[in-house]
């Protein structure tokens, strides 16, 4: 939906800015707890197939911390506004097809196209609201269905 709000020209400037690659099932986006460097910083659209997203954390934990990402959706976007450390392990979970923006990108973009940035900022925030609902979603599903607590003597 995103890219069907943009004008050509605007999709003609992100199409420079954002190639396009192709990723066979199983490849490894980057995984959780690896360092980011500035240059390989980058928000990710998925074109066509999935993206698993999970966590190390879900191997020791009772809450499941794993998704499944579908075509329009973004990952990355954590370590993209902060750039430190990829706090999940992003793999394709079918053939994928993506469009990535490196953050040297974006700032071309930013004086560049302002209304176009303001778009794809917008676009990086209701990804986030729906990060943001799915774990939501998550934890209140693993504490109403988790074992029922103890009574303190």
């Amino acid at each position: 939906d995103f890219f069907k709000l943009l004008s050509p020209q605007q999709v003609e400037k992100l199409r420079l800015a954002m190639p396009v690659k192709e990723h066979r099932k199983g490849h490894v986006f980057w995984k959780a707890g690896s360092h980011v460097s500035d240059d390989h910083c980058a928000v990710i659209f998925i074109l066509e197939g999935q993206v698993s997203v999970a966590s190390d954390v879900g191997q020791i934990s009772q809450v499941p911390v794993a998704r499944v990402l579908h075509p329009g959706e973004i990952f990355g976007l954590v370590t993209f506004l902060d750039v430190h450390v990829h706090s999940a392990t992003c793999r394709a979970a079918t053939p994928v097809r993506t469009a990535a923006m490196t953050r040297s990108e974006f700032d071309k973009l930013c004086k560049s196209d302002i209304a176009l940035a303001s778009a794809f900022m917008y676009a990086m925030a209701r990804q986030l609201a729906r990060d943001v609902r799915a774990c939501n979603n998550r934890l209140i599903t693993a504490i109403t269905s988790g074992p029922a607590a103890k009574p303190a003597k």
